[in-house]
C-alpha cells in the first residue's frame, strides 16, 4: 500500500499546481480541448495498449505485489511518463504550425501559442505523476 508520505507527495504537488493555476487566474483559462485530446485520449489508448501482463488490481495496489510485479508496474509507468513527453512535444509542433499558418494575422498566434504552452504543461504534469508512481514501483521492487 501506499505510505503516508507519498499520498502526502503527491498531494501537495496536485495542490502546488492548482494553487499556481489559480493566482494566474481561473482554471478555465489554462483549460483547451485540443490539448486535453492531444495528451490525454493517447495517454488513454497507450495504457491500454500496454498494458502490463499484471492485473491492474495489483497496479492500484489493491493486492500486495511481488518484486518482479512492481518492476513490471515501475517500467509500465516509465513507458507510460516518456509518452507523455513525447506527445507534449508533438502539441508543441501542433501549436507551431497553427502559429505560422496565421502569421498574417497577429490576433490568431495566440490560439495557437497557447495549444503549444498548455500541451507541453499537461505533459510534464502527467509525467511528474507517472514518475512518482515510478520511483514508488521502483523502491518496492528493490525493498521487498
Amino acid at each position: 500500500m501506499f505510505r503516508l508520505h507519498n499520498i502526502i507527495g503527491l498531494a501537495i504537488f496536485i495542490a502546488t499546481v492548482i494553487i499556481a493555476l489559480l493566482l494566474t487566474g481561473s482554471l478555465a483559462m489554462h483549460a483547451d480541448i485540443l490539448s486535453f485530446f492531444i495528451i490525454v485520449l493517447p495517454m488513454v489508448s497507450y495504457s491500454l495498449i500496454s498494458r502490463p501482463p499484471i492485473p491492474f488490481e495489483k497496479i492500484l495496489l489493491i493486492e500486495p505485489l511481488n518484486p518482479q510485479d512492481s518492476a513490471v508496474a515501475a517500467s509500465y509507468f516509465q513507458g507510460l511518463g516518456n509518452v507523455s513527453l513525447c506527445l507534449g512535444a508533438w502539441g508543441v509542433v501542433v501549436g507551431t504550425i497553427v502559429i505560422i499558418a496565421n502569421l498574417s494575422d497577429l490576433n490568431a498566434i495566440g490560439p495557437g501559442l497557447a495549444v503549444a504552452l498548455i500541451t507541453l504543461a499537461y505533459s510534464l504534469v502527467a509525467y511528474f505523476v507517472t514518475y512518482s508512481f515510478r520511483k514508488y514501483y521502483e523502491y518496492r521492487s528493490l525493498v521487498q
